[in-house]
């Protein structure tokens, strides 16, 4: 693992999830997958450029599977199907450094000049979530840490109301934020800021997840 997972509140929404739909699959992109599927892996997959970039990119930092529903159990071991297969994980031939598929300046990832890069395994699971018709979660996870462009710790001004858990990559605070709580452990005036951007990004997510279910 390269992150922490903290329970911020009780994780009832996301089981009631896994026990009614049969596994949940949350993401925090709005991407999609076509910008992040090599050539090789597309070929794998059986579909062409185009109709990746209909397909919505998901970062798998939350998946739940209930192996009492057909569906989810196909979904997993299909994943773990590519992830052996020495090819679709990977993205690219043996000859190169994993490296090259954080990006595509040299044509090694796709010869799409569209494409950014290739990203394993969550790359893999969006192909899958896309053929199983699965709905992707938007409400209950937060992550509260990223990196920027220039590989600087990036994090998060809130935590929406809904937020069961949060992830951060940033593990060398591991015991900081063993006691990370809803509000991000802020005090004062710093606290009732982050209590307005959380309430302002609940809406946010509450009008995204909206929106998805409409499509």
């Amino acid at each position: 693992m390269d992150s922490n997972m903290i329970c911020i509140r009780k994780p009832v929404t996301i089981f009631k999830k896994i026990i009614k739909d049969g596994y949940y699959i949350s993401s925090s992109y709005t991407t999609k997958m076509g910008y992040w599927c090599s050539d090789i892996a597309l070929e794998n997959f059986g579909i062409d450029r185009e109709t990746s970039f209909k397909i919505t990119e998901v970062n798998p930092s939350y998946v739940g599977i209930n192996t009492q529903n057909s569906i989810a159990v196909s979904l997993l071991n299909e994943w773990n199907k590519y992830a052996l297969d020495g090819i679709t994980f990977r993205g690219i031939p043996q000859n190169y450094p994993l490296s090259e598929t954080n990006k595509n300046d040299k044509g090694i990832v796709s010869k799409d000049s569209r494409v950014k890069g290739h990203r394993h395994d969550q790359t893999a699971i969006s192909f899958l979530i896309w053929k199983y018709r699965l709905k992707i979660s938007y409400m209950e996870t937060k992550n509260i840490q990223s990196l920027t462009a220039t590989k600087e710790n990036k994090y998060s001004k809130a935590i929406p109301l809904t937020t069961e858990i949060v992830q951060n990559r940033d593990i060398k605070f591991e015991d900081y934020y063993k006691t990370y709580n809803k509000w991000g452990n802020k005090k004062g005036l710093d606290k009732i800021r982050f209590i307005i951007l959380s309430l302002i990004d609940t809406i946010r997510f509450e009008t995204k997840n909206i929106v998805y279910k409409l499509k």
